[in-house]
């Protein structure tokens, strides 16, 4: 939003645009809490990463924090305030509803919700998992491909500069 602004500023005070008015990347999936319940941060452990073993995957999943007012496998569940429920609508959306529903009946209990969704994840993940484990591409081809997108760039921003310097009469120079 910062950029937003500065760019609307000097694009009033040189009554013209210069620079594109970056637009907000807001994705339509709800927010996806961290394993623990919590704001999802690396720094709080408790994150799933694409790039984890199957076993790494399943051991998270089952330490997630599900609902909290559901203390026996027999009492009725509340899957809106559920962390494994919502991560059920996220990466399985046509089964979720069912599960929802058989967690208010307490048809299902968290533990199966748990297993069954680790295997949704492993295998979500395996082709990432996959293709991290072989190399692409040479390093010479890593720098050639670098270079490639530095001079790029630096045209781009040459003539965004250029542009600048003019819209501020300062020449082109």
């Amino acid at each position: 939003e910062l950029t937003r602004e500065i760019v609307r500023r000097v694009h009033h005070l040189l009554k013209q645009e210069i620079f594109p008015e970056p637009k907000a990347l807001l994705t339509e999936a709800p927010k996806l809490l961290g394993t623990d319940g919590r704001k999802m941060s690396k720094s709080y452990g408790n994150t799933l990463n694409l790039s984890e073993s199957a076993e790494t995957i399943r051991t998270t999943v089952q330490k997630m924090f599900t609902d909290p007012m559901r203390i026996k496998r027999t009492d009725p569940g509340h899957p809106e305030t559920c962390n494994v429920c919502n991560y059920w609508t996220m990466f399985s959306p046509d089964r979720a509803p069912a599960l929802w529903e058989e967690c208010r009946t307490a048809t299902r209990g968290c533990v199966q919700n748990k297993q069954e969704l680790a295997e949704v994840l492993v295998q979500l993940t395996e082709p990432f998992r996959a293709a991290r484990a072989k190399p692409t591409h040479s390093r010479e081809r890593v720098e050639a491909l670098l270079q490639e997108g530095a001079a790029r760039a630096r045209a781009v921003a040459q003539q965004t500069i250029a542009d600048v310097k003019r819209a501020f009469g300062m020449g082109s120079g």
